[in-house]
């Protein structure tokens, strides 16, 4: 991935997007305030593009989703015919939220579950999302972030050989740079500081990786 792609200046559809900051923090905006943001097909396909181009820019370790205004995201826009809404069971599990038309307090049973956290104010939520953001971009390791969800995701089912695929990972892993970065931080007492990629640090023993890429990754995207 070009290390000087630019998002911001790509022609998206309702969609603004921010480079990475120093952190490697990009910040995605729903740009529909005026119809509280909600998607249409367009919207849905750039953003497939955006988060697989995001996914293979080494720039990246934190993705904010945010919208314009003050809703978030109404959904779906249904004038752009959405056909297949609602044929799953949790589609209609979840009905009650929508076609009651209420407006919910956030303590109440039906959403408070969904709220790991509540700010005072709107303006508050996307300060708050900024923070955690760099916080997780700077004290967490690229590679072995990945490899930790990758590993839950698509760990063997059969106990030794995820043992023996983790073992491979951490032997991999502790002749890596973030790993003595990680050492040396800790001793000297300071943040860390990992610029370690899956592009430097392949893992040719994961089953689902191969010539640097992920084999299981969508087709790539062209600008």
């Amino acid at each position: 991935m070009p290390s000087n792609l630019t998002y911001s200046s790509q022609p998206w559809s309702d969609l603004r997007v921010l480079d990475p900051d120093a952190n490697g923090v990009v910040t995605i905006f729903l740009a529909r305030a005026e119809f509280h943001n909600a998607l249409t097909v367009p919207m849905l396909e750039d953003l497939i593009q955006i988060f697989s181009l995001l996914d293979r820019d080494d720039r990246v370790k934190c993705i904010i989703v945010t919208g314009d205004g003050r809703m978030f995201c109404a959904g779906v826009d249904l004038k752009q015919g959405f056909g297949k809404i609602g044929r799953t069971p949790e589609t209609h599990r979840d009905a009650h939220l929508f076609t009651t038309a209420g407006t919910y307090v956030t303590e109440s049973q039906l959403v408070r579950d969904i709220f790991s956290e509540i700010t005072d104010s709107p303006a508050a939520v996307i300060e708050r999302a900024q923070a955690i953001a760099n916080e997780i971009a700077t004290n967490t390791s690229q590679v072995s972030t990945y490899l930790t969800r990758e590993l839950i995701w698509r760990g063997p089912s059969n106990p030794e050989a995820a043992h023996l695929l983790e073992s491979a990972i951490l032997h991999r892993l502790y002749n890596s740079g973030d790993f003595k970065e990680a050492s040396a931080a800790f001793i000297n007492k300071r943040s860390p500081e990992f610029h370690d990629s899956m592009e430097n640090i392949v893992p040719k023993f994961a089953p689902w990786w191969s010539h640097g890429r992920d084999t299981e990754a969508k087709p790539q995207p062209k600008l």
